[in-house]
């Protein structure tokens, strides 16, 4: 059994106008394409083997605590803005 910690920073890789988008559009899909974890997995060069169930709920970084609102959604670029990843 392998257990893996840490925050490895990956990313969605599109524009956040175009991530938000399809965050709104509940796009899971979509935003899995391109996901930085799951396309380097596929090129084999991270986690090979390892596989996780299904994903059909929205990014989870960064919610305000005890809502479902994303933090920084709607903070100015540059002031802790994040992208859902």
């Amino acid at each position: 059994q392998i257990i893996w910690l840490g925050d490895l920073n990956y990313r969605i890789d599109v524009t956040d106008e175009d991530t938000w988008a399809l965050v709104d559009q509940g796009a899971w899909e979509c935003l899995l394409q391109e996901d930085q974890l799951k396309l380097e997995q596929r090129a084999g060069h991270v986690f090979e083997g390892w596989n996780e169930n299904p994903i059909c709920f929205p990014p989870t970084y960064k919610f305000i605590i005890n809502s479902y609102e994303y933090f920084g959604r709607d903070t100015p670029l540059g002031a802790k803005r994040r992208t859902p990843a």
